[in-house]
């Protein structure tokens, strides 16, 4: 498995749904970033992305759809 990358960069937000996703069994990669998240999302297989749709650098559309052209790889 994969895991999650979750990207939000509210600290309180991020850590109540990193706490309910690992609570889930799941491994979860964090980002507070679009940039940190590229970072992140390069270095491994995630099967779900969750990304707060307002970051500081960009949205997480953005991140979808990056996500996306790699996936047609």
């Amino acid at each position: 498995m994969g895991g999650v990358l979750l990207v939000e960069d509210r600290d309180d937000v991020r850590e109540a749904l990193e706490e309910a996703i690992r609570d889930g069994g799941y491994k979860v990669d964090v980002a507070r970033t679009l940039s940190e998240a590229d970072r992140v999302f390069a270095r491994g297989k995630h099967d779900l992305a969750v990304a707060d749709v307002r970051l500081p650098d960009g949205s997480g559309r953005d991140l979808a759809v990056r996500a996306a052209k790699l996936g047609k790889k």
